[in-house]
């Protein structure tokens, strides 16, 4: 009985993830951002490479998506499965996107 609780919250676990990240995508083609730039300067961000610039609108993309997804879609108990803030659910999308390939 427990090894099949553990084996359906895996699964939860990966659905609620796979979740995130398409509700990320949706939100960057609704405001017209290539997920591909983002991935490329979050990746940027990660190795120091960024300049403040990018640094600042990556900060401000991710408050508003996270915003999106805690108050707009009412996400808010799956997204802390994620990410606990915004910075978080940035090295998240990263991740994911080497994950799925997108850099």
């Amino acid at each position: 009985m427990a090894i099949v609780l553990v084996e359906t919250l895996k699964i939860f676990q990966i659905e609620v993830k796979q979740m995130v990240y398409q509700h990320i995508n949706q939100y960057l083609f609704k405001h017209q951002k290539d997920p591909v730039k983002v991935a490329i300067i979050c990746q940027k961000i990660f190795e120091y490479r960024a300049t403040q610039n990018e640094i600042t609108t990556m900060q401000q993309l991710f408050q508003n998506i996270y915003r999106y997804l805690r108050n707009d879609l009412k996400l808010g108990l799956e997204l802390t499965a994620v990410a606990l803030n915004p910075h978080d659910l940035r090295d998240y999308f990263l991740i994911q996107s080497y994950y799925y390939h997108v850099i």
